[in-house]
C-alpha cells in the first residue's frame, strides 16, 4: 500500500492584513517591534465586513500557531491540547474577533456633503479617527 504524504497547509501572516503604515503615529516607537511580530504570527479563517461610511466594522479570524501547542502534565506522560484545530491536527488555532460602532461618524459625514464650511474640520477628525483618505 503507498504511503500518503501529508504536505503542510500555507497559513498567511498577519502582515498581509495589518500593515505598519497602518498604525497611528503615536506607537511609531512599537512600529519595528510589531512589524517583526506580525510577520511570525499567522492566521486562517479571515471575514470581515465594514459598512459604507465605515462607523461600523466586523473583522473575526483565527490565530494559527505552526505547531501544536501541547502542555504536559508532570510525572503523568498525559499532555493538554491547546484548541486543537478541528480541520488541521497538527496545529492550534485561537478565535479573535473584533468589532466596533461609532455612529458619529454618520453625521459628520452627512454634515460634511451638506455644508462646505465644515471640510477643514472633518478632514482634521478623519485621521484621528483612523478612517480610510477617501473620505478626505
Amino acid at each position: 500500500m503507498p504511503e500518503i504524504q501529508i504536505t503542510a497547509r500555507y497559513y498567511p501572516t498577519l502582515s498581509t492584513v495589518i500593515s505598519t503604515e497602518e498604525l497611528p503615529d503615536l506607537l511609531g516607537f512599537l512600529k519595528e517591534g510589531l512589524a517583526g511580530l506580525l510577520d511570525s504570527i499567522y492566521y486562517k479563517d479571515l471575514q470581515y465586513s465594514k459598512s459604507v461610511y465605515g462607523d461600523r466594522a466586523f473583522y473575526s479570524l483565527r490565530v494559527v500557531s505552526h505547531n501544536r501547542l501541547d502542555l504536559e502534565i508532570p510525572g503523568t506522560g498525559i499532555f493538554l491540547s491547546l484548541n486543537p484545530d478541528a480541520s488541521d491536527t497538527v496545529i492550534s488555532s485561537f478565535p479573535i474577533t473584533v468589532e466596533y460602532e461609532w455612529p458619529i461618524l454618520v453625521y459628520v459625514i452627512s454634515i460634511y456633503n451638506q455644508i462646505p464650511i465644515f471640510e477643514n474640520t472633518f478632514k482634521a477628525v478623519i485621521p484621528i479617527a483612523n478612517q480610510p483618505s477617501e473620505y478626505n
